[in-house]
């Protein structure tokens, strides 16, 4: 069953971000370039949306001076915020971050 959802992600990693970026190289109409990008554009907001979870569970237990100091960090660097954000997202399809955090909190009690 892990086997299966793990083809399941990367068909779904595949058609999300492979096949718009593609679709640019491809002889095709104009029309479908504009439709591969809007496909593309809302697929990196997804992950991007996915390793900003991510990030937040693993930071979540710290002091809320911290938080702030962070966030306003981020909002200063948000380019290079949103390209990491959305590579942990995308690895986090395969590595599944967000359960071995909980696993590892769950060994610390």
């Amino acid at each position: 069953m892990e086997r299966l959802r793990q083809r399941a992600d990367f068909l779904a990693a595949a058609s999300g971000i492979k096949v718009p970026v593609a679709a640019f190289v491809l002889p095709l109409p104009e029309e479908a370039h504009g439709v591969a990008g809007n496909v593309a554009l809302v697929a990196s907001g997804l992950y991007a949306a996915r390793g900003l979870a991510v990030m937040w569970g693993s930071v979540e237990p710290f002091p809320l001076l911290v938080l702030i100091v962070l966030t306003v960090g981020v909002l200063f660097i948000l380019p290079v915020a949103l390209g990491g954000f959305f590579a942990l997202g995308l690895a986090d399809t395969w590595v599944d971050f967000r359960r071995r955090f909980a696993s590892a909190d769950s060994r610390r009690e």
